[in-house]
């Protein structure tokens, strides 16, 4: 499995790309737009998730329908033949029929036209998932973990020649840093946080900052007199218009890297996890820290920086953020105020939040470093994504023209009588064998 460095490789069948690494000027577009087909859960209630699928509308140069293979089920897909490109969002887990019912699953094996899928949470259900994707014949997987751990996740056989993005999980959303956010003085809450108290025990560790940050903050800050609204219970959770205004209220907002300390290859370890449980309904994490997942911790560990830093960042809220390394977008001091996992330098912490000059010098300098660099914008991302289908799309045409075979009948007959065809063409252009 290649790691491609420069953009001149990345052609390659089973090439890993860093995808910020690939060019994202609309020069480098086919002159006739694709017709490109975005699955979505369009009923998801999260911005950052919203976000980005509605931004295949608003910034891809390709024709873009979205449609939610959830809303009926059983419902087949629009009738392919239509449809130059499939994109499938990481709102559809292709795993369970509620999302992607099996009609529609046999269409996508048949399609002949270029088939990306956007994945995260890549921590689960990692074996069936690898052969899902097989199955389905993906030729771009753009994955929100870093190459050399693309590398360890996606080993299926029938993946070798799937091309493999790492991207980030989110980026800066341009209609927010289009908001007109009250400065530091004018807002009226010191410090918020929402997040969730039920994440899954044999996700490992790592997660569990999550839920330490919020705990923690409340109570080694209780004396401080700031004015809090931090809460990670689930009725407490925003959604759309209710979050933005709620991180517009506030001057700072804690924060953590997503991901996850265990990968489950196989379903063992939440299958060891609730089997504890059971027998053991009153344990916490650190009983089954101790009782269970020790052989699985670390055994792939990643960290990221998450969608709600952007948000923050673009809606100018300062950030106080356990360190880390936040996929190198952001720096302690110059863009976030690093708060010590063990709460050590809390004292310091609470007079920089007090300090409301300290803190609009530092959101000023995240907006205009961070949001407003084009290189985290989503539409900059939508448009290295289009280039990167341009391509693919370019290698099918000309496979099917070094085969005498009419590319315009390919795409208008997804039907299995192209047997031969696609035969023919799994050898020369390596599809991977779940393509039909």
């Amino acid at each position: 499995m290649n790691v491609v460095s420069s953009p001149q490789d990345w052609n390659l069948s089973g090439s890993i790309l860093t995808l910020a690494d690939l060019p994202a000027s609309p020069k480098l577009a086919t002159n006739a737009p694709l017709r490109t087909l975005v699955l979505a859960d369009t009923r998801h209630q999260t911005n950052a998730v919203r976000a980005y699928y509605e931004g295949f509308l608003d910034y891809s140069k390709n024709s873009v329908s979205i449609y939610n293979p959830t809303r009926r089920d059983g419902a087949p897909l629009p009738d392919l033949k239509h449809f130059d490109v499939i994109i499938i969002h990481y709102s559809i887990c292709i795993l369970f029929k509620v999302f992607l019912p099996e009609r529609a699953r046999r269409q996508i094996r048949r399609f002949p036209g270029v088939k990306i899928q956007i994945i995260q949470d890549e921590y689960r259900w990692i074996n069936r998932m690898n052969a899902a994707i097989a199955d389905l014949g993906i030729h771009v997987l753009v994955s929100s973990l870093r190459p050399q751990t693309i590398m360890k996740v996606y080993h299926h056989p029938g993946l070798a020649q799937t091309i493999k993005c790492s991207a980030l999980p989110g980026y800066v959303d341009d209609g927010l840093v289009r908001m007109k956010a009250p400065r530091i003085a004018e807002r009226e809450i010191d410090v918020v946080y929402r997040g969730r108290d039920d994440l899954q025990y044999w996700m490992g560790h790592f997660p569990r900052d999550k839920v330490d940050i919020a705990r923690n903050f409340l109570e080694l800050a209780a004396n401080s007199n700031l004015n809090t609204d931090v809460n990670i219970t689930d009725p407490a959770r925003l959604y759309r218009e209710d979050w933005n205004n709620f991180l517009m209220s506030a001057r700072v907002a804690l924060g953590t890297e997503g991901g996850a300390s265990i990968f489950d290859f196989d379903g063992e370890v939440e299958a060891k996890v609730q089997d504890y449980m059971d027998r053991n309904p009153d344990a916490g994490f650190d009983d089954v820290a101790d009782a269970v997942l020790g052989p699985y911790e670390g055994n792939i560990v990643h960290k990221t920086i998450t969608p709600r830093c952007f948000e923050a960042i673009a809606l100018r809220t300062a950030l106080v953020l356990f360190p880390g390394e936040y996929r190198g977008v952001l720096e302690p001091w110059r863009h976030y105020i690093p708060l010590q996992r063990d709460f050590s330098n809390l004292q310091e912490v609470i007079e920089k939040i007090r300090d409301h000059a300290f803190l609009q010098d530092l959101v000023d300098r995240a907006f205009e470093e961070i949001a407003l660099n084009a290189h985290y914008q989503l539409s900059t991302h939508i448009q290295r994504l289009d280039c990167l289908i341009d391509r693919v799309d370019r290698r099918l045409y000309d496979d099917c023209r070094s085969l005498r075979f009419p590319w315009n009948l390919v795409r208008s007959s997804p039907s299995t009588r192209l047997g031969s065809w696609h035969r023919r063409a799994r050898r020369r252009f390596a599809l991977p064998e779940g393509s039909q």
